[in-house]
């Protein structure tokens, strides 16, 4: 298993749904929104799992080092302080098969996950449009951009977030979206 921490950008609702607040650049401030907003939406599970958005995929090496399983700690730029704090883990995240990806698209389209989270979007970012909604929410299973799953019980939500820079040690922490930055597993502490 290997630990990473990644930016998402910041939101006001616990990353249960958009919620337009992020006052960042790349996508989130070209756009309004990241698909990470829902990351934190424990009601949205196929099969016992959550999918969650990060713009980093483990290509075939760094999957192998880490035997197919990751720890993720999920941090954000808070607008006030400008500080980065950990709001979250998914303790035991794996990349999702095709197969996952089929079966997570089912189960959103009988749940009416997509049409809820087109209302979610289009509520916080109205100037999408139903069509550029309906798109950017269907096409992140369809297109893969939910690039991890993790089970349901093994996702943290801090209640109260902690700095980054009061856990990692061992080197700066990445400021870009595309890029995480792995740490030793005992710099993000178990919640």
């Amino acid at each position: 298993m290997l630990t990473l921490i990644n930016r998402m950008c910041w939101n006001s609702a616990g990353w249960r749904y958009p919620t337009a607040t992020a006052d960042e650049g790349g996508y989130p401030g070209e756009n309004g929104f990241g698909h990470e907003e829902w990351n934190f939406n424990l009601d949205d599970d196929v099969d016992g799992y959550v999918y969650a958005y990060v713009y980093y995929k483990p290509p075939p090496t760094t999957l192998m080092k880490a035997g197919g399983e990751f720890r993720i700690g999920f941090w954000a730029l808070e607008p006030g302080t400008r500080v980065r704090q950990l709001i979250g883990t998914y303790d035991f995240a794996t990349v999702p098969s095709i197969g996952d990806y089929a079966r997570a698209d089912d189960v959103f389209e009988q749940k009416g996950v997509y049409g809820r989270r087109v209302d979610e979007l289009l509520k916080a970012v109205p100037t999408l449009g139903r069509d550029r909604a309906h798109y950017e929410v269907t096409q992140s299973i369809r297109r893969q951009w939910l690039s991890f799953r993790c089970p349901v019980d093994k996702v943290r939500i801090l209640e109260n977030p902690i700095p980054v820079d009061d856990l990692v040690s061992s080197k700066g922490t990445s400021y870009r979206f595309a890029m995480p930055t792995f740490i030793r597993d005992d710099e993000l502490p178990e919640f």
